[in-house]
């Protein structure tokens, strides 16, 4: 079973990668017959798994500007989940010496 830390670390290299998707969808918004990817999330005991698939549809804005702005949320959460692990590890260090 993997520990906290670890589990929000993978969510934040998940979001990395849809953060990635979303930026090449914008970047070929003006590209001819280009089909929008998108990153598909998976969840498992070891954390979060990101994997892009190719989509049908063609960009479409405002579900990217939404994806982004979702993304920096679950970014954040994460970076929250990390520090506050490492507060409670330096807290029982504390207690213990």
């Amino acid at each position: 079973m993997a520990n906290i830390s670890s589990i929000a670390v993978s969510a934040l290299v998940a979001s990395g990668i849809q953060q990635g998707v979303i930026a090449n969808n914008v970047a070929n918004l003006g590209t001819s017959n280009f089909r929008a990817s998108k990153a598909v999330l998976q969840t498992s005991k070891a954390g979060v798994r990101a994997t892009v698939a190719q989509g049908t549809e063609s960009v479409d804005v405002s579900r990217e500007a939404v994806g982004m702005v979702n993304n920096r949320r679950y970014f954040s959460a994460n970076v929250k989940v990390v520090k506050t692990t490492d507060d409670m590890i330096k807290a029982l260090l504390d207690v213990m010496a």
